[in-house]
């Protein structure tokens, strides 16, 4: 065999009463040339399986690759080929799946088995079971060699993988197949078939339902972006006349009803407490921003668009127009009354508010702005009636002194009170002769590293405050900014 890297297993399990039926004479020999025309030169085939299909006349090839170059030792590669039929000419590339360090395999019970590689989960049913054990040896060598290799998502390895990606080719429904799940409860309609007289009860109770769905119309939260459920995003006459162009799917039960018509984007969990939605959040926020971006309009649905769907649409509202949890929630319901996410994701919801308040007072604080100081020792995130919205700036309060600029003749031998120049020698309005008092201003409320105009005053010796006639020792120094000033006393350290 070429390359020596292959192993072709039989098409049929054999039998002990019958022989299988004998494929035509280099009919897989001729599959194998085809497929090795899709890989690179210094790509080699390990291992090819033909699966089942649930189109009879399609073939499809599970191959299991490896690079034969130095320094991509234990890295390997799944590949999905699909023939449209027996003696095809030519094929096409429908799948690519890498295994990484984390990839588990799990056996289904129908003859077939799962694999799971980078947050990616796969589904193949060889046509026998001699060809599943067969694979699944092989995948457990791979799955050790990247456990030994470090191959981590999103590392360095597994780079020339990427080749293999963007070189799928594969029609839709070849794709659709692929990417198909074991567990989905909502699945796309199949081809359409001519109806005959015993369909027709099926075609009323179908037209029924999509009455009933068409009650239920998408909410539209933002000019860009509506918030629906499994009806709105199977309806293909209603998703046109809104003109949505991007759909974002956050359920694990249901399918994409139009992949080939509409982008879809999926966020696969359960409507749990314990499903996790925030490591979700920043993906759907970059995908939505992209379609508002594009001047597109996207439908986020979920089962019932009430749980799931909304919480994301909270979480994309809460960092896109820097809303509190409250307001945001105020304002999707005002569009979609029903909205109630579940407890767990109201707690991730939570958690992601001061996630993106610790986010923004770090900016304001760099950029020298300054937030809201809760009142009454309430967090201003919780407070959606505050005066000041978030990242605006909060008026200065009255109460800090500015420094003025120095005004015509102030110099030397002059002092400023309240904003005014005095010259020393200069005589007070309420005691001719004398010295003026201290400015009323206190020098605890100037802001650090801020100074008088004018230079500073040298300094002079303590005197102790004369005593008049008639007064009583201990009302304190005159000259302390607190203590008010006598025309009769001088401050501390002025001449009588």
């Amino acid at each position: 065999m070429v390359k020596g890297a292959a192993l072709l297993l039989p098409a049929e399990e054999p039998l002990v009463a019958e022989p299988p039926p004998a494929a035509p004479p280099g009919r897989q020999e001729q599959h194998l040339q085809l497929m090795m025309q899709l890989l690179r030169p210094q790509d080699a085939i390990r291992l090819a399986v033909r699966l089942e299909s649930v189109r009879p006349q399609r073939v499809r090839y599970l191959l299991v690759v490896r690079p034969e170059e130095a320094g991509a030792e234990g890295q390997t590669v799944l590949l999905g080929v699909d023939f449209p039929h027996e003696g095809s000419t030519h094929c096409t590339l429908g799948m690519v799946l890498p295994l990484w360090s984390d990839t588990q395999v799990f056996l289904d019970g129908d003859g077939g088995f799962s694999v799971m590689s980078g947050g990616q989960t796969r589904i193949f049913k060889p046509i026998s079971v001699q060809t599943m054990w067969a694979v699944l040896q092989e995948l457990h060598r791979a799955c050790e060699q990247a456990d030994r290799g470090g191959h981590i998502p999103g590392g360095p390895a597994l780079l020339w993988a990427r080749d293999y990606a963007a070189a799928l080719s594969s029609e839709q429904s070849c794709l659709n197949e692929w990417l198909a799940m074991a567990d989905l409860e909502s699945v796309r309609p199949g081809s359409p078939q001519p109806p005959g007289l015993a369909q027709h009860k099926d075609f009323i109770d179908n037209e029924m339902l999509l009455v009933l769905a068409q009650m239920d119309r998408p909410s539209c939260v933002f000019p860009h972006l509506y918030l629906g459920s499994e009806w709105n995003a199977a309806n293909l006459e209603e998703l046109q006349q809104n003109r949505i162009t991007h759909i974002l799917n956050v359920a694990r039960e249901i399918d994409n009803f139009f992949p080939a018509l509409f982008t879809y984007m999926n966020v696969r969990v359960y409507d749990e407490e314990a499903a996790e939605l925030l490591p979700h959040w920043n993906d759907t926020f970059l995908f939505l921003s992209d379609v508002k971006a594009r001047g597109g309009r996207a439908l986020v649905h979920c089962r019932m668009g009430l749980s799931r769907s909304a919480a994301t649409v909270l979480a994309y509202a809460m960092k896109e127009f820097g809303w509190p949890l409250e307001r945001a929630l105020r304002h999707v319901r005002r569009c979609r009354p029903g909205v109630l996410p579940n407890p767990g994701f109201m707690r991730q919801l939570d958690f992601y508010q001061g996630i993106l308040s610790a986010r923004w007072a770090g900016r304001e604080e760099w950029a020298g702005l300054s937030r809201p100081r809760p009142v009454g020792g309430a967090c201003c995130d919780h407070a959606p009636s505050s005066r000041w919205g978030w990242g605006q700036r909060r008026p200065r309060p009255s109460g800090l002194w500015e420094p003025r600029p120095h005004r015509q003749g102030t110099g030397p031998g002059q002092r400023v009170t309240a904003g005014a120049p005095v010259a020393a020698g200069t005589a007070s309005s309420g005691s001719p002769g004398r010295q003026s008092a201290r400015p009323s201003l206190s020098r605890r409320r100037l802001h650090q590293g801020t100074r008088l105009p004018g230079p500073s005053p040298e300094p002079r010796p303590l005197s102790l405050p004369r005593r008049r006639a008639g007064t009583r020792r201990g009302r304190g120094c005159r000259g302390h900014p607190s203590a008010p000033a006598s025309p009769s006393v001088p401050s501390c350290g002025a001449s009588a």
